[in-house]
């Protein structure tokens, strides 16, 4: 499995703290795949707001879902935000189901926060 993390552009300085970085997952999100990028996933925790893109990832499982409810639950425990950008409905119903706010969950027809 593998993180994708591309910074915020640098030519719009004053909209660092602003701008998201943009993280992408492209393998599935289960609870091997979480055990492996665990630090990964855990370092965007040093990022204000992020956008973690998840329309790459061909399946997931219950232990990926609860990984990314914790991680927005800290990101909003440190005041940050996490952006989900999914596309596959069961998975967005999952993570709605599971009290993941409707402002927190994007799909590629609709614009981040």
């Amino acid at each position: 499995m593998t993180l994708h993390i591309a910074p915020p552009d640098q030519t719009v300085r004053p909209l660092m703290e602003t701008l998201p970085l943009t993280a992408r997952l492209d393998d599935e999100l289960c609870i091997a795949g979480i055990a492996e990028l665990q630090d990964d996933l855990l370092g965007l925790l040093n990022h204000a707001h992020v956008l973690l893109d998840l329309r790459a990832i061909p399946g997931w499982d219950a232990c990926g879902v609860q990984f990314l409810l914790i991680l927005w639950q800290e990101f909003q425990r440190r005041r940050g935000t996490l952006t989900l950008l999914a596309d596959d409905p069961p998975l967005r119903q999952s993570l709605r189901w599971l009290g993941l706010p409707a402002q927190a969950l994007v799909g590629s027809d609709e614009e981040a926060p």
